[in-house]
């Protein structure tokens, strides 16, 4: 499908692959550009220079994997020409030829999403769920099972706030800033504040890390990172917030069956159910190793 000649990768006819190779050699370009500047402080671009070999690599093996072809084979024909297939809260840069990007602004809008009725056969919601309250989430997963053909997939990932607190509770800094993608900067902040930058980051550096220990000490895990998120959205911290929302398997599951689904499953890193979704170059990244997997399905008329 490729080959390497003068330092060039010469692409196939197939789409997936080609969009694929043509990301894979700009990051690499990128990587290979900052390293002959010298003058580099940022912990992110150092650890992409440092891993470029590896991920080049893991791209290529990744991408050869599911092709335009397989996509037909998988879900017909019709479901390829029209790309019935939605990432949602997606990178407004994100790109697949056959798969329709909704970026975390517009789907927090709360506005119906722009696909007809019972037509999508797959649905990837990542990370952009993390910046919706309860109720915006609950309409999203609602809007997504009407827009859901009967048997579509739907795969949820999102950092898992259970991790978050056990990390926190042990005192591991290490598990916040040692992520594959989009790791913090590492300029000393405490355990507390960069747990707190997980689901309420809008708060980071406003509550302190005496406060953060009382309430956790006086309340539920799950009521106080409640508080937490409504404070989080309120007010000056809400203008830079990102995350505020937190969620688990458990609360996940409450609120995909309520909107419908059924046969839903926690899932691991490159393991969908989803065949499709298992192209780890695309999906299932960033943050895998503290994100929380949740596979479901849209039931059949009469289904459960």
């Amino acid at each position: 499908m490729w080959e390497k000649k003068n330092n060039t990768l010469q692409l196939g006819d197939d789409p997936c692959v080609t969009w694929a190779l043509r990301a894979l050699d700009a990051r690499l370009e990128i990587a290979r550009w900052f390293k002959s500047v010298g003058h580099i402080d940022s912990a992110g671009i150092l650890s992409l220079i440092e891993a470029e070999r590896e991920v080049s690599d893991r791209w290529r093996r990744a991408i050869l994997r599911i092709s335009t072809k397989d996509y037909t084979q998988m879900h017909g024909q019709e479901a390829v020409d029209d790309r019935l297939f939605a990432n949602l809260g997606c990178d407004a840069g994100w790109h697949h030829p056959l798969w329709r990007p909704i970026p975390t602004e517009q789907m927090q809008a709360g506005a119906a999403l722009p696909f007809d009725s019972d037509s999508l056969r797959v649905v990837y919601l990542g990370h952009g769920l993390a910046q919706c309250p309860d109720a915006a989430a609950d309409t999203l997963l609602s809007e997504i099972h009407r827009a859901m053909a009967p048997g579509g997939q739907l795969r949820i990932v999102v950092r898992d706030f259970q991790l978050a607190f056990d990390a926190y509770r042990a005192g591991w800094r290490e598990q916040f800033l040692n992520v594959t993608d989009f790791a913090p900067i590492d300029a000393g902040q405490t355990v507390g504040q960069l747990f707190l930058s997980t689901f309420a980051e809008g708060l980071a550096g406003k509550v302190t890390d005496d406060d953060l220990a009382r309430r956790f000490s006086e309340g539920t895990p799950v009521a106080v990172a409640d508080d937490l998120c409504a404070e989080a959205r309120q007010g000056e911290a809400a203008i830079r917030a990102e995350a505020c929302n937190w969620y688990t398997f458990e609360k996940l599951e409450r609120m995909v069956r309520r909107a419908g689904f059924g046969d839903v499953r926690r899932s691991y890193f490159g393991q969908s159910r989803a065949f499709v979704l298992q192209d780890t170059s695309f999906f299932d990244i960033p943050l895998s190793e503290v994100s929380v997997f949740v596979d479901a399905v849209k039931p059949f008329a009469g289904g459960a």
